[in-house]
């Protein structure tokens, strides 16, 4: 097998010069063996001198595609660099989260070996750096899901895509694809300018699900981090609040596009995957939108502003580390807190990769 392993870690970049300076800082010092393909939806001027990619010593492809404001037409840069890139499998990355080359390489060996699975996916590892007045306190680590997600096996299509609804699984979008999943689903997304922008990530999954088998692998191949007010669901809440989305008269389509790409094989399958489908987006539904209300009560807005004092006294984030290392915390290790017991065994094994993003981050002030 080739040096990269025929892997192109797809970088996509909107305007975070800054993030995507210091995602591609840490790949260096990681000596990341993959192609990096730079999707930029932006509109920084003089952005490859700012990000210094002449220097790099990584292989990094860049391409700057059309900027669209208000994320219109957001899935056009991603179908069109996926066509770009030569790679035989590729892993979506955002520029303030974090990659695992020996995971990622274990992936693609399965993929290499199993061609009937379109994607390997590790748990579902969602991490904050926990900082005081510009200072990393610690890295907490916790696990999205309390019990670990099985492959998804099944043959047949249908009953995969039912699979997933029944086991209640969770997001496959940072995980390592096959380029020919990809080109599928994305063309699927980059069909419609999407209003309903909360759907497309469920869309994403459930295509990669019909396009081929999922496994999941017992290792932590990518870290989701907390950047919760600079992300682009954040952006999407404020841009149009889900209340508002969920009386549009393309909501329902929106929803049921993934129906129109899925050949069922027989009606009783279809007939419960719509069931499945209507509930889940029902449900969905119901909890965004009482979220929504919640941050309108009084009471929520007190803790807001509670937080807010205790922000700028500079001990919210330090009253919140020492909460979580002495009552929520299951292993800890150095300036490393492991929140939830399912993670304890595979973070010991490979501790020295998480005190590594600590002592990174020790430079930077985000």
């Amino acid at each position: 097998m080739k040096k990269n392993f025929d892997v192109t870690i797809l970088l996509t970049i909107f305007n975070r010069v800054n993030y995507t300076n210091k995602w591609l800082d840490y790949a260096e010092q990681s000596n990341v063996p993959f192609k990096i393909f730079i999707s930029d939806g932006g509109n920084v001027k003089n952005i490859k001198n700012k990000l210094n990619l002449k220097k790099r010593n990584l292989d990094i492809t860049y391409k700057k595609f059309k900027y669209y404001k208000n994320y219109n037409y957001m899935y056009k840069k991603f179908y069109k660099s996926v066509k770009q890139i030569k790679s035989k499998y590729i892993f979506i990355a955002e520029d303030d989260d974090y990659i695992f080359t020996n995971q990622i390489k274990n992936s693609s060996r399965f993929l290499n070996k199993n061609k009937e699975f379109s994607c390997a996916k590790g748990i579902n590892c969602l991490g904050e750096l926990i900082r005081n007045n510009g200072k990393v306190l610690a890295l907490s680590l916790r696990n999205e899901s309390q019990k670990r997600k099985k492959s998804i096996l099944s043959n047949i299509p249908d009953l995969r895509l039912i699979e997933y609804y029944k086991k209640k699984h969770l997001s496959l979008y940072n995980g390592l694809h096959r380029k020919d999943s990809l080109l599928k689903t994305f063309k699927i997304l980059s069909s419609k300018n999407f209003f309903n922008l909360f759907i497309t990530e469920l869309i994403f999954c459930l295509s990669v699900i019909y396009n081929g088998k999922i496994a999941r692998i017992n290792q932590i191949d990518y870290i989701k981090m907390d950047n919760t007010n600079l992300s682009s669901s954040k952006n999407f809440e404020i841009l149009r609040p889900f209340s508002m989305v969920s009386k549009t008269k393309n909501f329902k389509d929106e929803n049921n596009m993934i129906l129109k790409s899925v050949k069922f094989s027989n009606q009783k399958f279809k007939k419960e995957f719509e069931t499945l489908h209507h509930n889940h987006l029902e449900i969905d539904k119901f909890l965004r939108i009482v979220e929504e209300e919640k941050k309108k009560n009084l009471l929520d807005n007190l803790r807001y502003i509670i937080k807010y004092v205790l922000i700028k006294l500079q001990i919210y984030y330090l009253i919140k580390y020492f909460y979580l290392k002495f009552f929520k915390a299951k292993f800890l290790y150095k300036n490393l807190l492991v929140i939830d017991k399912t993670l304890r065994g595979i973070v010991k094994k490979e501790i020295k990769n998480y005190l590594k993003i600590i002592e990174f981050n020790h430079k930077y002030k985000f």
